[in-house]
C-alpha cells in the first residue's frame, strides 16, 4: 500500500492504455473510450469484489481486479491495456475513501 497525496492510503494502483484508433476498429472517439473504460472498470470491481471472501488480502483482489479489468475492456476496445503506474508525466488520479471511512 502507498500513501496518496490527500494521505489516505491506496490499496490499488494501476494504469489504464487505451488506444484512440487500431487496426480492428478504426477512430476510437475519446468519449467513447472513458465511458467504455469507467463501466468496464466498475463491473470488474464489482465482479471482483463479489466473489471476495472475508480476510482476503487486498494485493489479492487488486492483482484479480487488474486482470479482469484488462480482459473485458480488450474485449471492447483492442489494445486496451491496464498495467502498473509507469507513464512519466501522467497525473496520477486517487479514488480515495471518503474521511473517517476506514477499510
Amino acid at each position: 500500500m502507498t500513501q496518496g497525496d490527500s494521505g489516505a492510503t491506496t490499496v490499488c494502483k494501476f494504469e489504464v492504455g487505451l488506444p484512440v484508433r487500431n487496426q480492428q476498429q478504426g477512430d476510437i472517439p475519446l468519449e467513447d473510450a472513458q465511458r467504455v473504460a469507467a463501466y468496464r472498470a466498475n463491473r470488474s470491481a464489482h465482479t471482483v469484489l463479489s466473489k471476495a471472501h472475508a480476510g482476503e488480502m487486498l494485493a489479492v483482489l487488486c492483482l484479480a481486479f487488474k486482470e479482469e479489468y484488462e480482459r473485458v475492456l480488450g474485449e471492447q476496445i483492442q489494445g486496451a491495456r491496464v498495467s502498473e503506474c509507469v507513464t512519466q508525466g501522467v497525473e496520477t488520479v486517487y479514488f480515495d475513501l471518503p474521511r473517517g471511512v476506514a477499510p
